[in-house]
Formats: C-alpha cells, structure tokens, sequence
C-alpha cells in the first residue's frame, strides 16, 4: 500500500521524488560539497534548487506531492499538540498543498491563516482542495510569492538604525526581540514540534 497512488498514507510521490534524476544527481555532489562547502544541487544543475523546480513544472509537482506525503501523518498530531489558541494569524510559508495549514485551521475555528509560497505553487495548492475546502477557505488567505527573492540583504534605515530585509524589514531591535522570544520560549516549552 505505501507506494499506491490511490492509497490515503501513500509514499509514492517522496519515493518517485527521492529517486528523480535531478535528485539523485544532486547526491552524488555530496562529497565535494563536504570538501568545498559548495552546494551541491547548484553545482551539479547550475541553478539553486527551487529555480530548477521553477524551470521543470512536472518534477515541481511531484516535489510538492512528495513533501505533502510525508507530512500527512504528523499534520493532526501536530494540530492537537500545540495550542494555536493564542494567535489570530498562523502564515504558513511554504506550505505546498496546505495541507498542515488546513488541518490546524480546522481543529483551531477561530485562527485565521496565511498559506504563502511561490505562485505556481499555490495555484496547485488551490487545486488540491485542502485550503480552498469550505471550512477554512473563508479563513485562509492564499498568497503566492518568492521569500527568497530580492531585495534582500542589510543596511541602516533613515533613522539611521541597522535593518535587515528580505521581503519584508526588520530593525537590528525587533531582530534581537524575536531573537529573545524565540530562546526563551524554547527554553520553557514542554512540548516540542
């Protein structure tokens, strides 16, 4: 049953995408990346990873398939294991399907969501029917996007504080705040996911 396309907890798609051709030579850089430091993937493919994918729509689809496969399992766990209660907003970047997003959706009604990734992306997410289903589709906003894209980088704000950005800006203070957050929350947790 695991490598059945028509079986709920297939593996089938991780399993085509582990042994992909794009993959599997992307493994055997392994070794010089260990020496050099490089990056295999972009080495072996001339471009980074998600380009690639970008550039291959039948290899990207079965990517996202793949990643939405194995985390099928975990998704309700992980849905009742934490308390999302504390929060109006969850972004969800790089959600794939949406899957993860539309089960915790569905465990928490009152939190609203965000499933952000590239805009092919979430045009299949659409399709997939799990954040456009009719109880969390008028709770999930669905964005497309490039995290990664420029402009990226730092430099120092008009006020002349220090800022990093991505897509969005962040001030050297709300940087270390987070910072601080995140260690001392990790240090109280109980529970872990």
């Amino acid at each position: 049953r695991t490598l059945r396309s028509d079986h709920p907890a297939s593996l089938r798609d991780f399993a085509r995408m582990m042994v992909a051709d794009y993959n599997w030579r992307a493994w055997g850089g392994l070794l010089e990346s260990v020496r050099d430091g490089s990056v295999a993937f972009e080495r072996v493919h001339g471009m980074p990873f998600f380009q690639h994918l970008q550039r291959n729509p039948e290899k990207e689809r079965v990517f996202s398939a793949s990643m939405a496969s194995i985390s099928g399992p975990e998704n309700a766990a992980i849905a009742r294991a934490y308390d999302f209660g504390g929060f109006e907003t969850l972004v969800d970047v790089g959600g794939a399907h949406g899957h993860l997003l539309a089960t915790i959706l569905r465990r928490h009604k009152r939190l609203r969501g965000v499933h952000y990734d590239q805009p092919q992306v979430v045009e299949a997410a659409r399709a997939s029917g799990f954040v456009t289903a009719p109880e969390v589709a008028a709770r999930c906003a669905i964005q497309g996007g490039d995290f990664f894209a420029d402009p990226r980088g730092h430099g120092t704000n008009a006020r002349g504080g220090r800022e990093a950005f991505n897509t969005m800006r962040y001030a050297e203070p709300e940087i270390e705040r987070i910072a601080h957050v995140a260690f001392r929350t990790a240090r109280t947790r109980r529970r872990r996911l």
